[in-house]
């Protein structure tokens, strides 16, 4: 029998349950203000707000906003596809990895920040690493070369995606009208005075994946020149 609650007594309202607070949760709320507000949205504070909490609560989990944006970073690195490394095929499979790589940290405009004068350590970056250490000794790079070879690669890469995150898009977007309002700038220099910028004008703008593409394969060309194919067996 359901009783009736006496007038004198206040109805208690039943809030829903929060979930508990873990350091996934953590990452999904900062990939949300990232997506929703940028990089530089991505606070203790700001993550605080969206899971509905104070930001004392996230130090349980998650020391300093350094080892968010690590946290973040690294959720995305996972989406990264890694191959098996064939030492037949080490240099397209560099470029197929870090292409993938490029183009997934472009999907979250932003994140490449955070892997910006740091050295990314969580374990899906790591993994990434190894496997571009695997492919670059497979090809025959020298280990030390090997090592200066995966930071510079790794810079490449997040110096596209941030650019290509932050690059204007739409017809309407006032940043897109700057953009070209430049590159009509470029196209109306003096030849006289800039003969070169005015020629190559619209090559100078052609941003996107072939350029990324150019640079990569300029990289790799670079590499090779540092590579001693290993002898087969019967070589020996």
């Amino acid at each position: 029998m359901v009783m009736p609650t006496p007038p004198w007594e206040r109805v208690s309202r039943r809030r829903p349950a929060r979930a508990p607070l873990s350091r996934d949760a953590i990452v999904d709320a900062a990939l949300v203000v990232l997506a929703r507000d940028g990089a530089s949205a991505v606070t203790m504070r700001r993550v605080a707000e969206e899971l509905g909490t104070g930001p004392a609560s996230l130090y349980a989990h998650v020391n300093a906003k350094e080892e968010l944006e690590n946290a973040v970073f690294d959720r995305v690195a996972g989406e990264v596809a890694l191959p098996v490394p064939d030492a037949s095929r080490w240099r397209e499979q560099v470029k197929e990895m870090l292409t993938n790589a490029m183009q997934t940290y472009t999907r979250y405009p932003g994140v490449a920040t955070f892997a910006f004068a740091r050295v990314p350590y969580g374990p899906n970056a790591l993994a990434h690493t190894e496997t571009l250490l695997e492919l670059l000794r497979l090809g025959g790079v020298e280990d030390r070369v090997a090592a200066f070879a995966a930071d510079l690669l790794h810079q490449y890469v997040m110096a596209n995606a941030y650019e290509e995150g932050m690059r204007p898009v739409g017809d309407h977007d006032e940043a897109m009208a700057e953009y070209r309002q430049l590159h009509d700038y470029f196209k109306s220099l003096p030849a006289s005075r800039f003969p070169n910028m005015l020629r190559l004008a619209d090559a100078l703008f052609d941003v996107g994946q072939d350029r990324f593409d150019f640079g990569l394969d300029i990289l790799l060309a670079g590499l090779t020149g540092y590579a001693t194919p290993k002898p087969s067996s019967m070589d020996s």
